[in-house]
C-alpha cells in the first residue's frame, strides 16, 4: 500500500496496484483487534466534564451493641474520592486526494477504519500498562492484590487463589485477562499429569474459554511479567468524554491537493478499588 508521504515523498507517483480501480475481496484487517479489552471488562460511564470525581467509602462507621434506652454513640465513616481526569488519544493521516478519489476499495474508508483500531489499542496499552505520556495510569501502577504463579502455570490453583483473595479484599472478579500464549498453554493442560489427552479446560458454547466460571479475554498487551489479571467490573470504570470520532479534511493542506483524515477520542480510567484487582505473576 503506497500511501503518499509528504515528508519523503514516496509514493508521490503512483499509487499501489491493490488500490487501482480493479475487482477486488474485502480487505481482512488481521493487525488490530475489533474491540476494547478495558470496555469489555469495566464499568462503562460518560461524563460531559474534564474530571470525574468518584466518592470511595473507606471504612463503615463502627456499630455497637447496646442496652435499652442507653445513648447510641455518633459515628461517621471514613471516605475518600477517586479522580478521574479526561485525556485524548489521536491519529491522523495525510493522503493525495487523487489516490483517495481513484482508489478501490476506499483508501480513506480504509485508513479511517485503521485509525480507530489504533485508538482503540492506544486504550487498552493504557489500561493495561503502568504509565502513559499524556495519558491514564494502567493497571500496573495500581496496589492490586498479588497472586504468585511461580514461573509457569501446570494447574488452575493461582486462579482460585486468586479469586478467594479478591474477595477478601472486597471484589468479586468478574474476567481474567492474558497473553494469546498464555490462554493457548493453559487450554493444553491434561486432567491427569500422565497417560491423558483430555484437555483440563474447554470452550462452552458460546466459543469462550471460562476458568474458574469466568471469561477469559486475551490481550497481546498484556506485558510479559504477567500470566493474567483478574478484574472486578464494578470497582474499575472507564469514562467517555466523547466517543471515537473521525474527521477528514482538504483545506489543511490546500496546495498539496491532500487529504487529511484525524480520528480523537478523550476518555479517562478510574481504580475505584483497587486491591480488587488481581495480577497473577511470579512474585518471587
Amino acid at each position: 500500500m503506497a500511501f503518499t508521504n509528504f515528508a519523503t515523498g514516496a509514493g508521490l507517483t503512483q499509487a499501489a496496484g491493490a488500490f487501482t480501480p480493479e475487482d477486488l475481496g474485502k480487505l481482512v484487517d488481521v493487525a488490530v483487534q475489533a474491540d476494547s479489552v478495558a470496555a469489555r471488562t469495566i464499568t462503562q460511564a460518560r461524563t460531559d466534564k474534564d474530571l470525574v470525581r468518584y466518592p470511595k467509602l473507606v471504612s463503615f462507621p463502627e456499630v455497637a451493641h447496646y442496652t435499652e434506652l442507653a445513648e447510641i454513640a455518633l459515628a461517621d465513616p471514613n471516605t475518600d474520592e477517586v479522580l478521574v481526569p479526561i485525556y485524548r488519544t489521536a491519529g491522523a493521516h495525510r493522503t493525495s486526494r487523487e489516490l483517495a478519489e481513484d482508489s478501490t476499495p476506499d483508501t480513506a474508508e480504509m485508513v479511517a477504519s485503521v485509525l480507530v483500531n489504533q485508538i482503540i489499542r492506544s486504550v487498552d496499552a493504557a489500561y493495561l500498562g503502568e504509565t502513559t505520556p499524556n495519558g491514564p495510569s494502567g493497571l500496573l501502577s495500581t496496589a492490586y492484590t498479588p497472586v504468585d504463579t511461580g514461573a509457569s502455570l501446570s494447574n488452575l490453583d493461582a486462579f482460585i487463589d486468586a479469586k478467594f483473595a479478591a474477595e477478601a479484599n472486597g471484589g468479586k472478579l468478574t474476567s481474567w485477562i492474558m497473553r494469546p500464549a498464555v490462554a493457548n498453554s493453559i487450554l493444553k493442560l491434561k486432567k491427569l499429569g500422565t497417560g491423558s489427552n483430555e484437555s483440563l479446560l474447554s470452550y462452552n458454547d458460546a466459543g469462550d474459554l471460562v476458568i474458574a466460571g469466568l471469561p477469559v479475554i486475551t490481550s497481546a498487551q498484556v506485558d510479559e511479567a504477567t500470566m493474567f489479571w483478574g478484574v472486578s467490573k464494578a470497582r474499575n470504570v472507564l469514562v467517555t468524554r466523547t466517543g471515537t470520532s473521525v474527521e477528514r479534511s482538504t483545506e489543511s493542506a490546500f496546495r498539496n491537493y491532500a487529504l487529511d483524515i484525524m480520528a480523537n477520542y478523550r476518555y479517562g480510567i478510574g481504580f475505584l478499588h483497587e486491591e480488587a484487582n488481581v495480577r497473577g505473576y511470579a512474585v518471587a
